[in-house]
């Protein structure tokens, strides 16, 4: 009788339905385009072929569905951009939505569409919905590409963009020169290399020798030059004589 007993309180106890998470990986799609950014005026992104799901944004320029109307449209990669007319649910939380697509009309929701988001701590994941036509795309982030010839530490994106020297328009190309060599010796009958000449600035060397600046102290008429420029450290050292022939 015991054992009966204990056998209705276990198959007593109530059903919990368990529910996939959609903040879990393999829950969820990814979407990674920058040019969804809200202050990206260019492109023809179109999320009519868009699958209904949840999605998770990954892209440098930022993850976040904007809460403000790109008026007049033509932000986000798109002729019509799709924003979030609400705001933001706690951690943990699901909130069902409203998504507005801005016409470039001027009308702030021209299309809505239900959406729900839910706040995974370090990110958002997003229900979307497919578009109900071309030229509507939804928008996720603030930052955009730097300009030709930048860099940044957040992978070539706002904020933070500065000079790259890296970057084949901001240098010039030495090529060939081998008698920049350090082993190479100038000899009486050479013209010697005179740097003086040089345009100040940034330069890529190309040379079957090697493409570094020398390290270690060398002699006197090396380099093809009387006064041969090494590197020790991060300074430029110059070696003078005043005459080695």
């Amino acid at each position: 009788m015991e054992k009966l007993y204990k056998l209705v309180l276990i198959f007593g106890l109530p059903f919990v339905s368990c529910e996939s998470d959609p903040c879990m990986t393999g829950n969820y799609e990814v979407l990674n385009d920058w040019e969804r950014s809200v202050n990206n005026a260019h492109g023809s992104l179109c999320d009519f072929s868009l699958s209904n799901g949840w999605y998770r944004p990954i892209s440098l320029v930022g993850n976040t569905m904007p809460t403000e109307c790109p008026v007049n449209g033509f932000k986000c990669g798109t002729s019509v951009p799709i924003w979030m007319n609400g705001s933001y649910p706690l951690l943990g939380e699901t909130i069902d939505v409203v998504a507005c697509a801005s016409h470039y009309n001027g009308d702030c929701c021209v299309d809505a569409y239900d959406i729900q988001v839910k706040n995974c701590g370090e990110y958002y994941v997003y229900n979307l919905k497919k578009t109900v036509g071309c030229r509507q795309a939804y928008c996720f982030g603030t930052e955009v590409k730097c300009a030709v010839g930048e860099t940044s530490d957040n992978g070539g994106f706002t904020p933070g963009c500065e000079f790259d020297p890296c970057h084949p328009i901001n240098y010039k190309v030495l090529n060939g020169e081998v008698k920049r060599s350090s082993n190479y010796t100038l000899q009486p009958d050479d013209n010697a290399i005179e740097d003086s000449r040089l345009i100040t600035g940034w330069y890529k060397i190309d040379s079957a020798t090697g493409n570094d600046i020398v390290n270690e102290s060398v002699s006197m008429g090396q380099c093809g030059t009387l006064y041969p420029v090494w590197m020790l450290d991060t300074k430029l050292y110059t070696v003078y004589a005043s005459n080695i022939f």
